[in-house]
């Protein structure tokens, strides 16, 4: 039938540039070659501006720990319904009578300030609602603080 079109649906196309871009090595996909042939496809790498990490093992976090606070550490946390996980920076007082939480959860920036009792003073996006306290929680189980240099910039 001469004249028809076939509709294209949107997932076709983006299945499609999908497809363009790992075979050509363009787009979001990090090939790197050995010897001329492909041998890693989405090689991890350590996202931009990444920290460095002296007690933390492997865990890298995006942001530094926040001004004005005492101590801060790194902790890998999961939200369970969405299956995300990620690495949050935890900054807390001392005395813990405040805690600043700052992450990257699929491209967008998270921050909350908790009082000493874990409830939520600041949330930057209202996203932390149910988690912040939790993820506070798992950094005291943890219990890796280090102390944040003061008048220095971070890992100086």
């Amino acid at each position: 039938m001469e004249g028809k079109r076939r509709k294209v649906k949107g997932a076709q196309l983006a299945a499609f540039a999908l497809a363009v871009f790992a075979f050509t090595g363009c787009g979001p996909f990090a090939y790197y070659s050995d010897s001329y042939g492909m041998e890693s496809v989405m090689e991890e790498s350590e996202p931009e501006g990444a920290l460095p990490t002296a007690d933390f093992g492997d865990l890298r976090g995006e942001y530094e720990p926040e001004e004005g606070y005492d101590e801060y550490t790194l902790s890998e946390y999961t939200i369970e319904d969405a299956g995300v996980t990620f690495v949050a920076t935890v900054s807390r007082k001392s005395d813990d009578s405040a805690y600043y939480i700052h992450f990257n959860y699929l491209g967008d920036e998270q921050a909350a300030g908790l009082d000493g009792d874990l409830n939520i003073l600041y949330d930057m996006t209202g996203f932390l609602e149910e988690d912040a306290a939790l993820i506070v929680m798992q950094c005291r189980e943890e219990d890796k603080w280090a102390p944040i240099a003061k008048g220095a910039g971070y890992g100086e």
